[in-house]
């Protein structure tokens, strides 16, 4: 039967196994190491999942900054996870952002920063904006 249940509740469920499915909400920015939370062995969000080659290939991504060369673990991860899959996606939310061309600074910095957490980044440097 559906319930709910506080954040403690949830957690010692996570960790004594005591649920049979949850409906939880997370969140990921654009890069795809900030997902490995995910099905990381040991991580407490992976809820017992384990695959130690999904975890080789996590590290190997985090080795460099170029898209270019993490793509293809990245791919590989995202192979394994829809095979075994140890987490169904119900839905996607897009978050979409708009910037007005009136505002100078708010545009500049998303490019010189395009990876976003929950859009955070985009407000640095918030002091240094002006409108024309």
């Amino acid at each position: 039967m559906p319930r709910y249940t506080d954040t403690a509740q949830i957690n010692t469920m996570y960790n004594d196994k005591t649920f049979e499915m949850g409906y939880f909400a997370s969140g990921m920015g654009l890069d795809p190491a900030l997902g490995s939370n995910i099905f990381q062995c040991g991580v407490q969000v992976a809820v017992g999942y384990c695959n130690k080659q999904a975890d080789e290939l996590a590290v190997k991504a985090l080795g460099s900054a170029d898209r270019k060369v993490r793509a293809p673990s990245y791919q590989q991860i995202s192979k394994i996870l829809n095979q075994e899959l140890p987490k169904i996606w119900l839905f996607w939310e897009v978050r979409p952002l708009a910037f007005n061309k009136r505002i100078v600074g708010l545009s500049e910095h998303w490019l010189q920063q395009p990876l976003l957490v929950f859009n955070i980044p985009v407000y640095q440097e918030i002091e240094k904006w002006y409108v024309k």
